[in-house]
């Protein structure tokens, strides 16, 4: 949200007291404060639009700080990016090749174009809105915290995301030709000064570490991946991972399965991340995807375990990493 110097903080949403009995969520904590968004009744939630004085829709805003970071960040399209074809979401496909060959087949927009390339990703910002306040609270804020509906994101971006942020270049891309190599730092708020690095590898990398440790953490819980080190090494690699559930379709009784669909996020890297570097290490990204849990109990850390054994003890992989 901005203030009235033009200036995007979140200093401009939250505040250290809630300032209304019943303004209890969201509650977010950082460091040794927790912070309240603040109220409706305060006029605190940030508005989609900040040029309409009749505005009355909220989270909506493609130039706020989430929307300008994973846009400038992570190239992810936030907004509508052909104002004139009546779609908030482009029907372009992602191009993973070379110009000429893209362009051929886009041109002809024939079968071999739709399966040839993945699929566009998005988070557009104004479907967070509705005319209702409590369908906006929902959509706006509370769906997208729990990270459903209204993402629209493949496998493929999934899984260049983590690159990006793994190397911290926002120019990082999964491509099969014409690969450009070139390297364009995260656009950072200045109020980090140097800072954020040092961010993420405490607050990002070694969590993502602990979903692989079978020590108890402070929840009393394992890490959510921990099975994958059971019985296996992963020699001179360090491991990163994020898991996710999406549905939660639980059975009703005995008879019925269970459908949650799981998603598994491994990065695979030759040196520790810390802030000094991170530019200069070799990973390589997995992206796990899992359908219908129900038909694959008992199976699903053996299938990981096994794709990346092959993945680390190939040629290529060894390659690439010497």
């Amino acid at each position: 949200k901005f203030n009235g110097r033009g200036r995007a903080s979140l200093e401009n949403l939250l505040s250290d007291s809630a300032g209304d009995e019943n303004n209890r969520y969201p509650l977010v904590s950082f460091g040794t404060k927790y912070y309240h968004l603040g109220s409706l009744k305060s006029n605190r939630w940030p508005k989609t639009s900040y040029f309409k004085e009749d505005e009355k829709s909220y989270f909506g805003n493609q130039y706020s700080v989430l929307g300008s970071g994973l846009s400038l960040n992570l190239n992810l399209l936030v907004g509508d990016d052909d104002k004139n074809d009546y779609n908030l979401k482009s029907s372009k496909r992602v191009d993973i090749a070379a110009d000429d060959i893209y362009g051929n087949l886009l041109g002809k927009r024939n079968t071999d174009f739709t399966w040839t390339f993945p699929e566009p990703s998005f988070f557009i910002q104004l479907q967070r809105t509705d005319d209702n306040i409590f369908t906006n609270f929902k959509n706006g804020l509370e769906n997208v915290t729990k990270g459903g509906w209204q993402y629209d994101v493949t496998p493929f971006k999934m899984a260049e995301m983590y690159g990006k942020m793994f190397s911290q270049n926002a120019s990082y891309t999964l491509r099969i030709s014409g690969y450009d190599s070139k390297k364009t730092d995260w656009n950072v708020d200045t109020t980090w000064k140097e800072g954020f690095p040092g961010f993420l590898q405490k607050n990002v990398f070694e969590g993502m570490q602990r979903v692989l440790g079978n020590n108890i953490d402070r929840d009393g819980k394992a890490g959510t991946a921990y099975e994958l080190n059971k019985g296996n090494r992963w020699g001179k690699y360090y491991l990163y991972a994020k898991t996710g559930t999406i549905g939660n379709q639980r059975k009703k009784n005995s008879k019925e399965k269970e459908y949650d669909s799981k998603r598994l996020a491994v990065i695979i890297s030759n040196q520790e991340w810390n802030e000094k570097n991170y530019k200069t290490n070799k990973f390589y990204v997995v992206y796990f995807t899992i359908n219908h849990l129900a038909e694959m109990q008992g199976m699903m850390f053996h299938t990981y375990k096994d794709i990346l054994n092959s993945i680390i003890n190939s040629d290529a992989f060894k390659n690439y990493m010497n």
